[in-house]
């Protein structure tokens, strides 16, 4: 019995010693925790193939796709697809960045829809970028500038029109995606990252956020008490910065209280649960104070239960509509002249 009693009392000791170490361990540093997400959205994404078009494979015959191909960066990670549509000459842009928390995600999970982006006469940059916590805040912005300009001097040769540049990304990667954008037409986003534009406003003709951090300092405010604990932690790796929600570089990140008259007309949509739909209105409400064009695509909870990232999911009609929404903003802006 004493030998009972004291095995179960080991046991005890043994379990509370292992939430106190978790306990300590996720208030000393968040680079624990931002691995583990990392080992979940890596999992998660080799475990979740999202089903595609009908007409995938027919769709892919009208491309090019160029993987794995490096852009030279101070940083790892430097990798990119480049998806060309086949028989095009003097095509538009877009650069695509992929969500994960900041610490997680690939290139691999956009992939097959880009592919499907690019049929419809359009260049595609699909790019890798070093995630946190082996980086920070503003690394993957740096590796986009350095990414843009290695593309720009490739393109003539693959025939893109410079003139014409979309830029766009999911989850965090829109996030990256706004920040990089901002920079090239917000004189203090410039100053704040000490970073020099690499486009002039007039080339860039849109921005497109799939289910994007729009508002950083809402970041933790979605529908998930498990994905809030994770993205604080995330957050904190990414701006070195435990009080991250008070930090100037938080505030200069987020699109949202920083877009100005030469923010280009701006495509968005989310899904309704677990996810960042929320800060969507912000961003229109303010967009719309500069007369700027504004899309949204949303779809209630009445219509349909929708997840984060639900765009990639085929197998659902939302997605299918949203896909052709984004099809004919990239039509109606890839012409437009820059306002003055």
């Amino acid at each position: 019995m004493k030998l009972k009693r004291k095995m179960i009392s080991i046991l005890l000791f043994s379990v509370l010693s292992i939430i106190i170490v978790a306990l300590l361990a996720v208030n000393i540093s968040p680079k624990p925790v931002s691995y583990l997400t990392r080992t979940i959205f890596d999992h998660s994404e080799k475990a979740m193939l999202y089903p595609r078009k009908s007409n995938y494979e027919e769709l892919k015959a009208k491309v090019v796709t160029q993987t794995d191909l490096i852009y030279p960066s101070e940083h790892k990670n430097n990798s990119f697809d480049l998806i060309l549509p086949k028989g095009k000459n003097n095509v538009p842009i877009l650069f695509w960045v992929h969500g994960g928390a900041f610490v997680g995600g690939d290139k691999r999970d956009c992939l097959e829809y880009l592919e499907m982006i690019a049929t419809h006469g359009y260049a595609v940059v699909n790019m890798n970028y070093e995630r946190t916590p082996e980086v920070v805040h503003p690394t993957p912005i740096k590796q986009m500038t350095e990414l843009v300009r290695y593309v720009a001097s490739q393109a003539e040769e693959h025939s893109i029109d410079l003139q014409r540049v979309f830029i766009g990304g999911d989850s965090a990667g829109a996030q990256i995606a706004g920040e990089f954008t901002n920079v090239q037409n917000n004189p203090a986003v410039q100053e704040s990252l000490h970073m020099k534009p690499v486009l002039k406003s007039e080339q860039i003709k849109g921005y497109i956020s799939f289910s994007g951090l729009l508002n950083l300092k809402e970041y933790d405010e979605t529908d998930s008490g498990l994905g809030n604990f994770l993205f604080r932690q995330t957050a904190w790796a990414y701006f070195e910065d435990r009080s991250w929600k008070e930090s100037t570089s938080v505030a200069m990140a987020s699109l949202i209280g920083n877009i100005t008259a030469s923010f280009p007309p701006t495509y968005m949509t989310d899904g309704n649960t677990n996810s960042f739909e929320k800060q969507m209105p912000e961003l229109k409400t303010e967009l719309e104070k500069w007369n700027i064009p504004v899309e949204m695509t949303y779809f209630t909870k009445e219509a349909a239960t929708l997840q984060h990232e639900y765009q990639f999911d085929f197998s659902i009609k939302e997605a299918n509509v949203n896909f052709d929404h984004v099809v004919l903003f990239l039509e109606n802006y890839k012409d437009r002249q820059h306002r003055l």
